[in-house]
C-alpha cells in the first residue's frame, strides 16, 4: 500500500493505506448479455419465458416468472388455505399418478369457480396464470415444476439452497439458472 507521513508535535507516524478490492460482482452492462434464445413454456396454464443469456461469465438459463402484487398474493393465500381445509389427502393418493392428475384437475376447477366469485372482473389470462401458479405451489415443486416440465431439459441438479440450480439442456449443455 501507499505511505502517509502524519506529524504528531516531533513524532512522525507511518499509516499504512490499503487499495481496498471491491468483492461486490461488479453490475454487467447490457451489451455485455445477450439473448441468445427464448421461447415461453406453459405449465398448467402458467405461462413463462425462458431465456438462455450469453454474457462474459458464459450463458446462463433464465426463468422469467410474472410478479405477484401483496394484494393477490393475498387473494391466492386465502384460497390456499379453503382448498386445505377443505380437501383430505392421503399418503397413497399422493403416490398414484391418475389420482394425482384427477385431483389436479378437481383443485382447478374449484380454485378457478373461488377466483370467479371473489374477483369477477378477471380476465382469462390471468385467472389461468394464477390457477397454474398455486397447483404448482401445493401439489407441485413451485419454480422448479417449470424445470421438470421444460422439453429442453435433460438433468437438474440441485446442489444446496445457496447454489443456482443447474440444469443440463439439449440444446446448450450445462448451464447455471437464475433460481435458487
Amino acid at each position: 500500500g501507499n505511505k502517509l507521513v502524519f506529524k504528531l508535535g516531533r513524532k512522525i507516524i507511518p499509516k499504512i493505506i490499503e487499495k481496498r478490492v471491491e468483492t461486490k460482482p461488479r453490475k454487467i452492462e447490457e451489451k455485455e448479455r445477450k439473448v441468445i434464445d427464448q421461447y415461453d413454456l406453459n405449465v398448467d396454464n402458467a405461462i413463462v419465458k425462458i431465456k438462455i443469456i450469453s454474457g462474459i461469465e458464459g450463458n446462463s438459463y433464465n426463468l422469467y416468472i410474472p410478479k405477484i402484487g401483496v394484494g393477490t398474493q393475498a387473494l391466492l393465500d386465502d384460497i390456499r388455505k379453503e382448498l386445505i381445509s377443505t380437501t383430505a389427502i392421503g399418503v397413497a393418493e399422493l403416490t398414484d399418478i391418475k389420482t394425482i392428475a384427477k385431483m389436479k384437475k378437481q383443485f382447478m376447477e374449484y380454485t378457478s369457480k373461488l377466483l370467479k366469485e371473489k374477483v369477477p372482473s378477471i380476465n382469462e389470462k390471468t385467472k389461468n396464470f394464477l390457477l397454474g401458479v398455486l397447483m404448482q405451489e401445493m401439489l407441485g415443486l413451485g419454480e422448479i415444476e417449470f424445470l421438470i416440465n421444460d422439453p429442453n431439459l435433460e438433468e437438474i441438479v440441485v446442489v444446496s439452497s445457496k447454489e443456482p440450480v443447474r440444469i443440463y439442456h439439449k440444446k446448450y449443455g450445462w448451464l447455471p439458472t437464475n433460481i435458487r
